[in-house]
Parts: C-alpha cells; sequence; structure tokens
C-alpha cells in the first residue's frame, strides 16, 4: 500500500512536471490545446474549495468512473487484449470530457498515465497520483 502511494505521489508530480513539456509539442505541431473551462472559474475560488473540490472530490469520482468501474470488469476477464482497449477508450473518454477534441490530445494521455498505474499499481496508485496532480495544479 505505502509503495503505491509513493509511486502514486511521483507519477503524479511528473505529470504535473510534464504537461507544459506536451502543450508545447502540441503547438509547435500546429495544435492549441485549450484550456480547460473550468480554470476560468477557479480564479476566484476559495483555497478550501479549490483544496476539496479539485484536490480529492473529482479525482475520487473520476478515478471511480474512468478507472475503477471499466478496467476492474476487464481485469476479472484476464484478457490482455480487452484491458488495454478498455483503458485506451476510458482515457480518450476522460480526455474528451475535460473539454474538447484538443483536450483527448493531453488529458487523453494522463488519463492512459492513470490507467497504467491502475493496472500495474491498483486503484491506490492512480487516485494519489491524480490527487498529486490536482493538488499542483490547483495551486
Amino acid at each position: 500500500m505505502i509503495e503505491a502511494i509513493l509511486v502514486g505521489l511521483i507519477s503524479g508530480t511528473c505529470m504535473f512536471a510534464l504537461h507544459d513539456c506536451w502543450v508545447w509539442f502540441w503547438k509547435k505541431a500546429g495544435i492549441e490545446i485549450p484550456r480547460l473551462e473550468i480554470t476560468k472559474s477557479l480564479y476566484n475560488a476559495t483555497p478550501v474549495f479549490l483544496f476539496w473540490n479539485i484536490s480529492i472530490l473529482m479525482p475520487i469520482v473520476e478515478e471511480v468512473l474512468f478507472r475503477f468501474m471499466p478496467l476492474c470488469f476487464a481485469m476479472l476477464s484476464a484478457n490482455n487484449f480487452l484491458i488495454w482497449s478498455i483503458a485506451i477508450i476510458s482515457s480518450v473518454v476522460f480526455g474528451r470530457a475535460h473539454g474538447s477534441w484538443k483536450n483527448v490530445l493531453n488529458l487523453g494521455m494522463v488519463g492512459l498515465v492513470l490507467s497504467i498505474l491502475y493496472i500495474n499499481f491498483g486503484f491506490v496508485s492512480c487516485l494519489a497520483a491524480h490527487i498529486t496532480n490536482n493538488f499542483l495544479v490547483s495551486f
């Protein structure tokens, strides 16, 4: 359990650090990644709201919806093709749920990393990574 949390903390920090690199990469490729719509409303939010909703509540909800529910059942089948197909599909849906199709390029990658963490280290690891990333983003 401690290992899963540490892997999640490190992964979440790396995802946060690499975000600007991905945005730069897509910009050089001629694709402007739009800011998430929710970020505009967060500028006037209180720190308690940011911490609770963005750093804790939303990662839990998103991880249950996009990782735990689809991958839990797929992993019971022990069919690698099914597991990775669902991981990719849920990552695309995760990215699209955060904005336009262009957000799939950035946040779909984040979703895929979170899916890899879930598959290899379990739910606690991907949740710790998501919470860490959102915590850092909210500041």
